[in-house]
């Protein structure tokens, strides 16, 4: 919590007396830090990391040479000052960014200093420290220093001054936030809260529109009522209360929504996304991000088109409204061309305005991963109902669910219902965000401050995330200008592209049909090093299954022609997949694996299952979204398109066994049946499918003429002795041409 206790606040300043007393005599002292700066000063390359102040309180000139710094007593030189003179009653000011810099317009430490504090210390080149201070939770924008510099009594500045004289007004320490006598969630009765502070001689105030309490807000007397709201839609009450007390920076706000009425803990059966914040940062025409306003608001990024909120996420049904995570974030929206429909994409930051640093919850139940810096409550994209006649709102997160578990990058997703300032606000798909904190989180063996990712757009053609474009323009400008045909050079690709994951991103958005690429909704990375392979992540599928196209698309034709022209298919998307095609490795693997795909994550029967397990999570919640966002759109049309989801996935995969046939010239297709001699000896692999013991005889359809390689692998205590059938001999793993039906059994063994 960014808070200092009362008894912690003194205890500090003794310590601060006893530090400054012994080193004001030495001259240098550590004058103002800064933890956490998103908007006080930027260094040199326009970042704006963590700083230490350092204040010369001597009657002459020091020279820093051989001094160090650092956040851990135990290495008091941890980095070591180069020749720089302070003079008398002078300032330095040095970034704590982990850039590790001794030259240049500014010094840069080799490390950060973490948000909730770290004991500083300033060390002599003799070994003699001079300075330290101990560790100070510092809330973000604000700084900690001495006033009058080099003095003993340390105060919170909410106008930093880095470099300069500390002359801005000073607070003694941060109030502690309200105690609520009510814990956040469901109630099915009214009930009155009752709002409390240890803080002597503070004031409670509050609000109950989601705005953040002022000095002028509402000041607290007496229990707050909270009832249920009458109304077609639910409606939530927020109340946000902070202390005030002269001398003192006022506590941050304690945030609690509270759901009340009879069928309060049963209404939702997703999870409950409550967002906060002044109406203002949202609507007002001059700031607001959710509307054109002066500006063209929506359609603004960056930092200064970011605003403060406070989220709480609970979980549905018979948890009670068990609230898996609550804390201060940043907010911007989200997305492309749908930043223009109602409805609109947020995004939410966990690492500014205040925030943890992280969201801390599991929000996806089958992933690992617990910690979060960014998030998406996203509005669907294209199949949003005020975007797209065959909406589903839940398009995307199907595609990306049905090929999560291939090597490939997906986002996780997971359905929400979101209120804003106490409102219903409708569905929301909750997704990762794809972005530097995605690959830490997904590839833990990743340096995540190390890589180029970029994002190819149909506004700019390849954007810069992290990183830079000199890797991707070397590769692009190889595969452009070398002839695939000779393996030499595919050999050489493949040592700078994850094949693998290349194929499987293009296989899927074939079968999904999917047009609004591959001019445009890829994101691809490497990690920066010799060794580090570019990998194509699947993101932003909502033109997919049938909602911008017929079933029979050709979109195999369509993400490999050449001339294609502009968006969606331009020559510099199209480039990799044409020119790879050309050669006959990857060729019969781009191949095989689209057989693989629809022999398995693709079945009519798999595809439909999971449609109609997420549709009918969605279904109970559809008319109120329709209430407040539609158009006129009622929960029959909603079915329709849902069924249309159905019809597509029942009628796909022919279309593109057909299209693969002819763009091929390919003489058809077989059925192959795969077996083996005793399920408890072993198992086959075919292609890429590794086939369960449960499932034999396994049967697919794979395309003729193309060689398909094939593994028997045996369990402990067995071995492989033969083919039989359409395959036969003991070579192992053995390769098979089809050219008509077949069948195939893997014979084991006893050792």
């Amino acid at each position: 919590m960014r808070l200092i206790f009362y008894a912690k606040t003194f205890l500090f300043m003794l310590l601060a007396v006893g530090c400054a007393s012994m080193v004001c005599a030495q001259g240098m002292v550590i004058n103002e830090i800064q933890s956490a700066n998103s908007k006080t000063i930027a260094d040199e390359d326009g970042d704006y990391p963590d700083w230490i102040e350092l204040y010369n309180s001597g009657a002459t000139a020091v020279d820093l040479n051989g001094y160090g710094i650092t956040d851990d007593a135990t290495t008091p030189f941890k980095w070591v000052f180069p020749s720089v003179s302070v003079p008398s009653h002078g300032f330095l000011l040095v970034f704590a960014s982990d850039k590790n810099r001794t030259s240049g317009p500014y010094l840069h430490l080799n490390f950060k200093i973490k948000s909730a504090g770290e004991e500083l210390t300033l060390t002599r080149a003799d070994g003699q420290m001079v300075d330290q201070v101990p560790p100070t939770n510092i809330p973000q924008d604000e700084s900690f220093g001495r006033k009058p510099d080099g003095q003993t009594t340390w105060y919170f500045f909410t106008t930093p001054t880095p470099g300069a004289a500390n002359t801005t007004t000073g607070y003694l320490g941060t109030l502690s936030p309200p105690v609520f006598s009510k814990a956040r969630g469901f109630y099915t009765s009214a009930f009155a809260v009752i709002l409390t502070t240890s803080a002597s001689g503070a004031t409670i105030r509050y609000t109950t529109n989601g705005s953040d309490p002022t000095t002028s807000s509402t000041a607290y007397t007496t229990p707050i009522s909270i009832t249920a709201a009458s109304g077609n839609l639910f409606k939530a009450t927020v109340v946000r209360a902070r202390c005030f007390k002269s001398g003192y920076l006022p506590s941050p706000d304690a945030t609690h929504t509270y759901f009340v009425g009879s069928n309060a803990l049963t209404k939702y059966n997703l999870p409950i996304v409550s967002l906060a914040t002044d109406n203002a940062n949202f609507f007002d025409p001059e700031i607001g991000i959710y509307v054109s306003g002066n500006h063209d608001n929506c359609n603004q990024t960056g930092d200064a088109w970011e605003r403060p909120l406070h989220v709480e996420f609970f979980e549905p049904g018979a948890s009670g409204g068990l609230c898996g995570f609550q804390c201060d974030a940043g907010v911007r929206i989200n997305g492309g061309w749908t930043r223009n429909i109602p409805q609109k994409s947020l995004r939410l930051y966990a690492d500014h305005q205040n925030g943890p640093g992280s969201f801390n919850y599991k929000i996806f139940s089958d992933s690992p991963i617990t910690n979060y810096i960014r998030i998406l409550l996203r509005n669907s994209g294209n199949d949003n109902e005020n975007a797209s006649g065959a909406y589903t709102l839940m398009r995307d997160g199907l595609m990306q669910s049905l090929v999560e578990n291939l090597d490939v990058d997906t986002q996780d997703y997971r359905p929400a219902i979101v209120f804003f300032d106490a409102a219903y606000w409708g569905i929301f798909s909750v997704q990762e965000r794809e972005d530097k904190y995605y690959i830490q989180n997904n590839h833990p063996e990743i340096d995540p401050d190390n890589i180029d990712l970029l994002e190819q757009t149909a506004w700019n053609g390849v954007d810069i995330e992290e990183g830079d474009l000199t890797a991707y323009n070397a590769l692009h400008d190889y595969i452009q200008t070398h002839d695939m045909t000779t393996q030499s050079n595919y050999e050489y690709v493949k040592s700078k592209m994850d094949i693998s994951e290349v194929i499987i991103h293009h296989l899927s958005r074939i079968y999904f049909a999917d047009t609004d690429w591959p001019g445009n909704n890829i994101r691809f990375w490497r990690p920066r090093t010799d060794t580090g392979k570019w990998r194509w992540t699947i993101c932003d599928t909502d033109f997919g299954f049938g909602l911008a196209t017929g079933v029979d698309h050709n979109t195999l034709q369509f993400a490999s022609c050449r001339g294609g022209g502009g968006w969606p298919n331009p020559d510099s998307a199209t480039l990799p997949l044409a020119s790879l095609l050309r050669n006959r490795e990857f060729r019969n693997e781009f191949i095989n694996r689209m057989a693989d795909m629809i022999n398995t994550v693709f079945v009519p029967s798999t595809v439909v299952t999971m449609i109609n397990s997420m549709s009918s999570a969605l279904s109970p919640n559809i008319t109120d979204h329709l209430a407040h966002w539609g158009s006129g759109s009622n929960i029959s049309v909603w079915n329709n398109n849902i069924q249309g989801l159905r019809n597509f996935a029942n009628a796909r995969p022919a279309y593109v066994r057909s299209q693969f046939v002819n763009f091929f010239h390919i003489d058809g297709t077989s059925n192959v049946t795969v077996n083996v001699s005793n399920t408890s000896m072993g198992t086959v692999t075919f292609s890429t499918v590794k086939i369960p013991a449960a499932s034999y005889p396994w049967q697919g359809t794979y395309f003729n003429d193309t060689p398909i390689q094939v593994t028997a692998t045996p369990n402990t205590g067995y071995h492989f002795v033969q083919w039989q059938g359409g395959l036969t001999g003991a070579q192992n793993p053995a390769t098979i041409t089809l050219s008509g039906n077949t069948t195939i059994t893997a014979v084991f063994g006893v050792n």
